[in-house]
């Protein structure tokens, strides 16, 4: 009895209505005159919603950006937490495998991570977010954040991405243009996670307009149990967001496309839950098809259900480690199982 109020009160912690933390990401920020940005701030400014930006310090010949001509407006917000200032690379060159920092020394990325911080700390508040250049980086530039004294790093959240820090919070990006968001606060509106929205310049186009951030803006002020944050805002309130938690919510399967979880960094707890559900739900699959096959065609030797047995260990191993993407392991589980009442049907009546 202990034991099932337990495993309620987990399910009803993990079901239960939570407020949606909400980050505004904006990439490839620079320090130098431009209209849309200064539009940008001041919209974030009037409807005083924070917003952490990914700013690239340098230019290609590595000269350090400071003339913006809002530039007090932005060390204003930035004083009062309204503008997070991440450092998104030193000058967001193209030199390797995937970016500024994946397959470089050690010492390479040093210099360069400690250069564009000490050139940023020097306007703004230290900084404690990385936000790496093409969402590429690897080991060693973990090892040089942690060095540095960064907290958090905000990437992607895709299979591969080095998750090897235990003292950094990893906060990756959920979705990729501000169209989706309130879709994905609408799919998520009862779960306890953090969408994180990475957005650019060109994403305002005929499609999306500054007037239609203004209104977006509106939306999310209007909306209940939604809390908007930077991610230095996260790490100060202890959120908790490891390797693990990230690992768990890459685990994309049936039952998380069914739940639309894929658009929010769900908590660890969650997102095992459904991956266990899942597995059940495959498990009573392969039970249906063997257990109808075998009362349906009259089987009833211990081989075949031994044979069965194996299937279904076989069954949720493939699902369990994605051996095969979600459908393929459905139709695969389904063939073999057919095929195995078939070939037993088959000798049964052989022996007659």
């Amino acid at each position: 009895m202990k034991k099932i109020v337990l495993i309620c009160i987990f399910l009803l912690h993990c079901f239960s209505i939570q407020a949606v933390e909400v980050v505004f990401r904006f990439d490839d920020f620079k320090l130098y005159p431009d209209s849309l940005q200064e539009r940008l701030l001041k919209t974030f400014y009037y409807h005083r919603i924070p917003i952490s930006l990914a700013v690239i310090p340098c230019s290609e010949d590595n000269l350090f950006f400071k003339d913006g001509n809002y530039l007090p407006l932005l060390m204003k917000m930035n004083s009062e937490g309204m503008a997070e200032i991440a450092l998104h690379g030193l000058n967001h060159r193209f030199d390797g495998n995937g970016g500024e920092f994946k397959g470089f020394p050690l010492d390479r990325q040093k210099a360069m991570i400690f250069k564009g911080k000490h050139l940023l700390d020097s306007l703004f508040s230290p900084i404690v977010t990385f936000i790496p250049p093409w969402n590429s980086y690897d080991d060693n530039t973990l090892i040089t954040l942690e060095l540095f004294g960064f907290k958090c790093i905000s990437s992607c959240m895709t299979i591969g991405q080095p998750l090897s820090s235990k003292k950094l919070q990893y906060f990756p990006e959920t979705i990729d243009h501000p169209n989706k968001l309130i879709k994905a606060i609408e799919d998520n509106r009862n779960r306890e996670g953090i969408i994180v929205l990475m957005f650019h310049h060109y994403d305002f186009d005929k499609s999306f307009s500054m007037e239609d951030l203004d209104s977006l803006l509106i939306n999310i002020q209007n909306m209940k149990n939604i809390e908007c944050l930077t991610f230095k805002m996260l790490c100060d309130r202890h959120t908790k967001s490891d390797g693990n938690r990230v690992k768990a919510n890459i685990e994309i399967n049936l039952l998380s496309k069914i739940l639309k979880t894929g658009q929010m960094l769900q908590t660890k707890s969650f997102a095992i839950t459904i991956r266990v559900c899942n597995l059940l739900i495959y498990v009573i699959i392969v039970l249906i098809v063997i257990l109808f096959g075998g009362f349906a065609f009259g089987i009833h030797s211990k081989g075949y259900y031994i044979g069965a047995g194996i299937i279904l260990v076989l069954s949720c191993l493939i699902v369990w480690w994605h051996f095969l993407t979600p459908l393929k392991s459905m139709v695969a589980i389904l063939l073999v199982s057919i095929i195995y009442v078939i070939a037993n049907l088959l000798k049964k009546r052989s022996k007659r």
